[in-house]
């Protein structure tokens, strides 16, 4: 049975915060094939036209090429792109993920704990988990059971 794992504050507040960026392309993009223009839109959404005609752009780019790990943060998308694995499915890459320690992933250039707690989030909405940490190797050789004591 798996475990409920808690998400981090930071990677909730990016959930929510791509939660919000997507309803908002969702919106843009149906204002603009309705007819508006770009200062409408941006009016509506309350920013600049510049920033609506980005938002229609990226909006209508997604919409042209739906990849499932579009919902990752750029990091993690870059991780799974620097491995190869940006044309297999959702599932299998996650297999692949779930294959690394959290160590592993943090020591990708450009890949910090928050971007790492990401990929473990949507690890866990599949069903899987990081590996486990392997023990720390700190040089020691401590014997499984004490040495006997020698009679006086």
């Amino acid at each position: 049975m798996l475990s409920r794992v808690s998400i981090p504050a930071a990677a909730e507040r990016r959930i929510r915060r791509e939660a919000r960026s997507k309803i908002l392309r969702e919106r843009a993009l149906a204002l603009h094939e309705a007819g508006w223009t770009y200062a409408r839109i941006g009016q509506a959404l309350g920013v600049s036209s510049t920033r609506a005609h980005q938002i229609v752009r990226k909006a209508r780019r997604l919409a042209n090429d739906p990849r499932w790990f579009h919902d990752l943060p750029a990091r993690a998308q870059t991780v799974i792109w620097t491995r190869g694995w940006s044309e297999l499915g959702e599932l299998e890459v996650a297999r692949r993920v779930a294959r690394l320690t959290r160590r592993e992933l943090i020591s990708a250039p450009n890949f910090g704990p928050v971007a790492c707690d990401a990929l473990a989030a949507w690890l866990t909405a599949l069903g899987f988990e990081l590996r486990c940490e392997p023990p720390a190797d700190d040089g020691l050789d401590i014997p499984e059971e004490p040495p006997a004591k020698a009679a006086p």
